[in-house]
């Protein structure tokens, strides 16, 4: 049985700013691997999994910065995912670098939800050559190994009887309640 764990669709408008964005604070490849839309899949299912709250917090942040980029005589009115790549770049990098703390944690937070969903794209992990299950399996195996012995003491240590209840009263205590030994 899957968990839902809410029913969250990324806007469309979201969506606008944040393909730009992406194309801004991710690795070139990004466009020509053909990895936008996976990644913002990616990005929709973060979203999903966390609280209404923080998604809505997240939006509104989003939404702000898309629209007061408009504020900047430089960008002719026009919001942050209408601005040409250099501007939407100048743009982050104020975000980045404010010293108003709420922007700054803002653009750290998005650029950490974009790069997570990068970085878990297939395509870019077998670009690395990044195998995780492949290494957990083998370090399971591993440590198998090298821990077998300490595995199967510790549990018959477990398995035990408690040596702190003498046999006796534990067999008294078993028969009167009606448990075989």
């Amino acid at each position: 049985m899957t968990t839902v764990l809410a029913d969250f669709r990324l806007p469309r408008r979201a969506r606008r700013i944040l393909a730009p964005l992406a194309r801004v604070v991710l690795p070139s490849e990004l466009g020509p691997l053909g990895l936008v839309e996976p990644v913002l899949d990616h990005v929709e299912l973060t979203l999903r999994s966390l609280p209404a709250y923080l998604r809505s917090g997240l939006l509104a942040g989003l939404y702000t910065f898309d629209l007061s980029a408009m504020t900047r005589p430089s960008s002719f009115g026009r919001p942050f995912s209408l601005l040409p790549q250099e501007k939407q770049r100048d743009w982050f990098a104020a975000y980045w670098t404010s010293p108003v703390g709420a922007l700054h944690q803002w653009a750290k937070g998005i650029k950490g939800i974009l790069a997570i969903a990068y970085w878990e794209q297939p395509t870019v992990r077998a670009a690395m050559e990044y195998h995780p299950d492949r290494f957990i399996a083998e370090v399971a195996a591993r440590r198998l190994a090298d821990y077998a012995d300490d595995i199967v003491a510790h549990d018959a240590l477990v398995l035990a009887p408690d040596p702190l209840v003498p046999a006796a009263r534990l067999a008294r205590a078993r028969a009167k309640s009606g448990h075989a030994s």
